[in-house]
């Protein structure tokens, strides 16, 4: 069947300035990504794994078998992934979509400069240039497969790295007994979670809540702090138990202070 003319240069150019477009809005937007639509996730892939080394492949190399130029296509797209790794690391924007988007569009827009050149320059054959388009099925299935192994590396790579940055609340409680108030403590909590949380946080003594404060928004690296004073010595341990807002049944943080503590001045931390 007859292809048109640079269709495939063509519409990979298009698709790959609609991606920069988009990775544009997305930064200028805040939460713009989230909002995305489901089809931005194939083109991520098109450009991680298909665009690039095609690009290339058409603009540098001379015509050959359509399951030779899908290993290329693979092979050139994972070179380059490989390289933007290792230079947007280094650079002030670092590995962010946006990065990321600039760098594979850029080659990709690049190969299909080289590619439109040397069709206008040195025109293929017509039997070239249908051999190119028709790939065979052992081809199709060998890049397919191998574009998903590499899809859930990377998934499985960003959910560990995920785990590992997970974020943790520090809860600590501190007798701060004076002449003015001799059976006080403060209440603290100290957020290094990733994003702002709201807690709420319980006091309780001899199976009784004594004191509450809901809704208590803390941003990372930040901290709360709050007194409480008894009427009198307390003669029941004291617990002090956080909860998470968003799972209010569930005891996210505690700490329990013996009566001893009181008349020691001494200091009890929460669980980690």
């Amino acid at each position: 069947m007859k292809t048109p003319k640079n269709l495939d240069l063509t519409l990979i150019s298009i698709v790959s300035l609609l991606a920069i477009c988009m990775a544009i809005w997305g930064e200028m937007e805040s939460g713009a990504y989230e909002s995305m639509p489901g089809w931005f996730l194939p083109l991520g892939i098109l450009l991680l794994f298909v665009f690039p080394g095609y690009t290339l492949t058409i603009g540098l190399l001379p015509p050959m078998s359509g399951g030779v130029t899908l290993l290329l296509t693979l092979g050139l797209s994972i070179c380059v992934d490989i390289v933007g790794g290792l230079i947007l690391n280094v650079l002030p924007g670092g590995l962010r979509v946006t990065s990321w988007t600039f760098w594979l569009a850029g080659i990709t827009l690049l190969g299909c400069a080289i590619g439109f050149f040397r069709r206008f320059a040195h025109p293929l054959p017509e039997a070239a240039r249908n051999i190119r388009l028709l790939p065979n099925i052992q081809g199709v299935l060998a890049l397919l497969l191998a574009i998903l192994i590499s899809v859930v590396s990377i998934d499985a790579n960003l959910t560990s790295a995920r785990q590992s940055q997970s974020g943790f609340t520090q809860l600590w409680a501190v007798p701060v007994s004076s002449n003015e108030a001799p059976f006080a403590m403060e209440v603290g909590i100290q957020s290094q979670e990733m994003e702002t949380k709201e807690y709420n946080v319980y006091v309780e003594s001899a199976g009784k809540r004594i004191a509450a404060w809901s809704g208590v928004e803390i941003d990372p690296e930040k901290s709360w702090t709050t007194q409480l004073t008894f009427s009198k010595f307390p003669q029941r341990s004291v617990n002090v138990f956080v909860y998470l807002s968003e799972t209010p049944n569930v005891v996210y943080r505690t700490v329990k202070i013996a009566p001893e503590a009181f008349l020691k001045g001494s200091t009890t931390s929460g669980t980690p």
